[in-house]
């Protein structure tokens, strides 16, 4: 049985969450959902809402089970997702999509309680242009993947995000610059909804809405 890749794009490009929540995860590299865009809706998190036209950028993991997991059993990882997302409530469903995945270089394909802590990524969040002609930088050609994705068809309304959500979205915004997200989709998508730092509060004024008007 294949691995399940999963596709991130809220607070799960964080690193350092993701390995507390799928510490038998690997990272695989990023990739690009056609035709959806990134929203906060009315719950206060992420969510991504089909929009012809539009992309959204994250990090693909593959989860990983225990070696007593039976074949077609949902693996370890993936139960603590769907607990971690929410789906026996209904906040989140599970659906499989195609996406344009661009595997990292095979050095970062590792397990990601290991990445998370590592000098390399400290490098990486640093710069990308600090590690020179670094390998490391270079993605494989891209190819279209069918990965897990977490959404809502039920809390599809715009809203602001929860204050304590805030930081760790920034924390995830920051890792996935280093693995090659685009800033150009950080600021038209994410920065909407999420200011840089807990300074610039969104509250739920005219101003947040009126910064939406290009996903509407």
């Amino acid at each position: 049985m294949a691995p399940t890749l999963y596709f991130a794009y809220g607070s799960n490009l964080w690193l350092e969450q993701m390995a507390r929540r799928c510490p038998s995860s690997y990272f695989v590299g990023r990739a690009i959902l056609p035709d959806y865009r990134w929203q906060i809706n009315e719950r206060g998190f992420a969510n991504v809402v089909p929009s012809p036209g539009h992309n959204v950028h994250g990090l693909v993991y593959e989860l990983g089970s225990t070696s007593s997991v039976s074949p077609g059993a949902i693996g370890t990882d993936e139960r603590r997702l769907d607990r971690n997302e929410g789906v026996h409530t209904g906040a989140y469903a599970k659906a499989y999509l195609p996406v344009m995945l661009y595997e990292a270089w095979q050095d970062l394909q590792t397990r990601t309680t290991a990445l998370a802590d590592s000098s390399t990524l400290s490098a990486l969040r640093r710069g990308r242009h600090t590690l020179g002609d670094s390998p490391l930088l270079n993605e494989r050609a891209p190819y279209i993947k069918s990965v897990l994705v977490y959404l809502s068809e039920t809390y599809t309304r715009e809203g602001d995000p929860r204050e304590e959500y805030i930081d760790r979205i920034n924390s995830g915004v920051v890792d996935a610059i280093a693995f090659g997200v685009p800033t150009g989709f950080v600021r038209t998508a994410i920065r909407p909804y999420i200011p840089p730092d807990r300074s610039a509060s969104p509250g739920s004024g005219t101003r947040m809405m009126m910064g939406r008007g290009f996903a509407r």
